[in-house]
């Protein structure tokens, strides 16, 4: 399981250097960004619970993300996506 640590501990590393010292002035970088929070994110999850969760999930912290810093905060997006998340969850199940 410590093998298994390895490579999203080093992409969280990656990701903290990355809010550090690079400014968040362009788009490609923010959406790189967002894209290495989803797969650190989705690593993570898939070494303790299932690869559907994994997923799930990741896709949630994406679109999350994404819409953020497209739209701005919104808490009906928040509850919209966070209740989609929940459908989708069940229909899995």
């Amino acid at each position: 399981m410590i093998k298994k640590l390895i490579l999203p501990t080093i992409l969280a590393c990656l990701v903290g250097l990355i809010i550090y010292f690079i400014s968040p002035n362009n788009i490609f970088i923010i959406t790189g960004f967002i894209f290495l929070i989803t797969l650190t994110i989705f690593l993570f999850i898939s070494i303790f619970f299932n690869k559907k969760i994994g997923l799930l999930l990741s896709f949630y912290v994406f679109f999350l993300l994404l819409i953020n810093y497209l739209i701005g905060f919104d808490y009906l997006t928040i509850g919209l996506l966070t209740s989609l998340l929940i459908a989708v969850w069940l229909l899995i199940k």
